[in-house]
């Protein structure tokens, strides 16, 4: 995601579905209560959050 790759893309290179990833994306987005891509990818690079106690 933080490359600008596309769902698709990243199915493709994990060799998953694609609705594996956005399954994966959804559940990261909930647990770290974001409400799109953008935002999860900023709290991901700028550290936001302590992602040992997200689950």
């Amino acid at each position: 995601m933080h490359d600008g790759y596309h769902t698709g893309e990243i199915a493709a290179r994990l060799h998953i579905a694609e609705r594996t990833v956005t399954t994966h994306i959804q559940n990261m987005m909930s647990k770290t209560n974001t409400h799109s891509r953008l935002e999860l990818i900023r709290k991901l690079e700028y550290g936001v959050f302590n992602v040992q106690n997200c689950g």
